[in-house]
């Protein structure tokens, strides 16, 4: 029934992927690049019906280096050449973004550029996940939308548990492009502070044993920003009433976050993100004057007899 609801939807819309990509080093460049073009892989050989599920597919590079989680300046030149080289006729962009962070405004210009594609749909999807873009996960996303949803966010197992409480994460989440933008898109209060201000931006705490078993010692710290969904998703229950799918993944799969001196500061980032991201979750909900328990109310029942399925409209 799933492959019938995406059929549908992929026959009336178009849909697209975003996948954020930065090195902060040279010598990082070459493992980004490779697992940038990995999800590349993955995302083109999707198709249902005989026609590929993702009309357009773009790589954001964060290139302003007012931020820290910002490129060396290399990397959309190397994924340009690899692309003309290897995927000459694949509908695939590189936007070298040079105004504005990674969490919002990156993402926000990414849908944006989307949607003047006719682009209903867009996946947003981190490169080091890219194992999760299977056949079934994808179109278990893009039939959620024929249930009403206007967001869906695949469960992957390191933060499956906060995203089943309603708690869709862009690690894997597919948005429903016009309803995100009517409730403002990633609110820029989510957004990472410029290095130039950093020291004034407030810091959270976390423990990770990951880390603690990598580079012996368990705490971390991460700047209070990010986690740029809870505050469309929480205009989207206050606004559209219940409208979040959760998906479990048909299986685990590993994230790829640069361990093993392959990007030692990437997996150092992902490590402080995990242990702080509940933190980070409730910081942001309460900018909308709720706890983020609220959106356990968010999640549709993509199972019930009462889920009548009908594409979404404004």
């Amino acid at each position: 029934m799933r492959n019938e609801y995406a059929s549908k939807v992929i026959a009336r819309n178009r849909v697209g992927a975003l996948i954020r990509v930065f090195a902060t080093k040279p010598e990082t460049v070459a493992y980004q690049v490779d697992s940038a073009l990995h999800s590349l892989d993955k995302l083109r050989s999707l198709s249902i019906d005989g026609k590929p599920i993702f009309s357009r597919i773009d790589f954001l590079i964060s290139n302003d280096n007012r931020f820290d989680d910002s490129d060396c300046g290399l990397t959309a030149g190397v994924l340009r050449e690899r692309i003309k080289t290897d995927y000459a006729g694949v509908p695939v962009s590189v936007l070298d973004v040079r105004n504005g962070d990674i969490y919002c405004m990156l993402l926000d210009y990414g849908v944006v550029n989307q949607m003047e594609d006719r682009v209903s749909y867009s996946l947003v999807v981190s490169h080091g996940v890219s194992e999760y873009i299977t056949q079934e996960n994808v179109e278990a996303l893009i039939a959620a939308m024929y249930c009403k949803a206007r967001v869906a966010g695949l469960a992957i197992s390191e933060i499956g548990s906060l995203v089943a409480k309603g708690r869709i994460a862009n690690t894997f989440a597919l948005w429903h492009n016009k309803s995100l933008m009517t409730v403002g898109g990633f609110d820029l209060r989510a957004a990472k502070p410029e290095r130039a201000h950093l020291h004034l931006h407030e810091k959270v705490t976390g423990s990770s044993s990951e880390k603690s078993a990598h580079y012996g010692s368990p705490e971390v710290e991460y700047v209070l920003a990010g986690c740029e969904e809870i505050i469309p998703l929480v205009r989207f229950l206050k606004f559209f009433g219940p409208s979040a799918a959760v998906v479990q993944p048909e299986r685990a799969y590993e994230w790829r976050t640069g361990a093993e001196g392959k990007d030692t500061d990437a997996h150092l980032r992902q490590l402080a993100k995990l242990a702080t991201k509940e933190v980070r979750q409730t910081h942001m909900a309460a900018l909308e004057g709720v706890t983020p328990d609220i959106l356990e109310r968010s999640i549709i029942d993509l199972h019930s007899s009462i889920c009548n399925p009908v594409p979404v409209e404004m």
